[in-house]
């Protein structure tokens, strides 16, 4: 009679826990800010509470001897709880299967998004990569351009004085009585040369000259640009661009 009367209690209390635990399953799966990993463990509580009233029952079911002492409408009693505590069981479990999907699938779609953010930060990577790599060149490109005109502007301060006192004095009076003859376009081509001016590119008939210097007294490098036309419009043309590259 004591087995009988606590397996009655045991089974009363599980279906009750499992239906309570039901109620609240359903809540949290209806929930607008609804967590499946939440849905999901309430879901596993309510299976096996719904296991130990199913098994209560077939238990007061399987008894010989409680069954011999009870009427007909208590045997259809208990037959109805277990039908209840079945039913209630598969539902649960049917829920967690189909939440155990979307869990998989939000899983499956997080890994995704993030395989592809991180796709995204590889391109970056490689992107970031290269322009340190031309900043790199360009860096070096000017050191280059720098070192050489600190060497041209030595090599021309050593060489004039190194010049004997009065002997450009003397070279300019000879120029003075030989006057030069030449055209002014193999005039302006020697100071191009002579003042290391690169052709960088020719557009429109103007060519576009640039150097790299350093000026005296000055540790930074200095881009300088000339620029003349070719086919001037007047005959004094090429004078000009000889009077503005002198006060270069």
């Amino acid at each position: 009679r004591g087995v009988s009367l606590s397996r009655n209690v045991l089974a009363m209390a599980a279906d009750q826990l499992a239906q309570q635990g039901w109620a609240e399953t359903l809540a949290l799966n209806e929930q607008l800010a609804r967590n499946v990993s939440n849905v999901l463990s309430a879901a596993r509580n309510v299976k096996e509470s719904a296991m130990d009233a199913a098994g209560a029952a077939d238990a007061q079911l399987g008894d010989v001897d409680l069954l011999s002492r009870v009427g007909e409408d208590e045997r259809r009693k208990l037959e109805a709880k277990r039908a209840q505590s079945t039913a209630l069981l598969e539902r649960a479990t049917e829920l967690i299967r189909s939440l155990e999907r979307e869990a998989a699938e939000t899983s499956d779609g997080k890994s995704a998004a993030m395989r592809e953010e991180l796709q995204v930060l590889q391109l970056q990577i490689e992107s970031i990569r290269d322009e340190n790599l031309q900043l790199q060149a360009e860096l070096a490109r000017v050191q280059s351009e720098r070192d050489e005109a600190i060497e041209t502007r030595d090599d021309m301060l050593s060489t004039m004085d190194q010049q004997p006192a009065g002997a450009a004095d003397a070279r300019g009076q000879a120029r003075a009585e030989q006057p030069d003859c030449r055209a002014p376009s193999e005039k302006l081509k020697e100071r191009l040369r002579d003042g290391h001016w690169t052709l960088c590119r020719q557009g429109g008939g103007h060519p576009v000259y640039k150097r790299t210097v350093v000026l005296q007294d000055a540790t930074e490098t200095t881009v300088q640009v000339f620029s003349h036309a070719s086919t001037p419009s007047d005959w004094r043309g090429m004078h000009k661009a000889l009077s503005e590259l002198r006060a270069k």
